[in-house]
Formats: C-alpha cells, sequence, structure tokens
C-alpha cells in the first residue's frame, strides 16, 4: 500500500489493526492521555477515542 492511500485513508478515520493494539496497549499501561496516545501515534484524538470506546 502506497503512503498516500495510507493517509487518505486515516483522513477518513480509518484505524489500522496495529493502531487498535497500540493505543489500547498504551492506555493499559501507561498514564497517558488519550490526546498523548492520539500524538505520539499520529492519530486524530477522534479516531484513538473510538479505539478505546
Amino acid at each position: 500500500m502506497s503512503t498516500t492511500n495510507l493517509l487518505s485513508q486515516r483522513c477518513r478515520n480509518y484505524i489500522s489493526p496495529e493502531d487498535c493494539i497500540r493505543v489500547k496497549a498504551l492506555r493499559k499501561h501507561t498514564n497517558k492521555t488519550i490526546e498523548q496516545i492520539a500524538k505520539d501515534l499520529g492519530l486524530s484524538w477522534h479516531q484513538a477515542q473510538n479505539v478505546c470506546a
């Protein structure tokens, strides 16, 4: 998959399975807020929030 396709999918609130695992693991093992995790992973707050819901 090209970088352009990946970025366009992320803009449509696509979250890869890897991102889901990362967000959930960081929420479980750190005291970071969803906003901090989203920033670290290059996701929007909305994307990270959807993973944690």
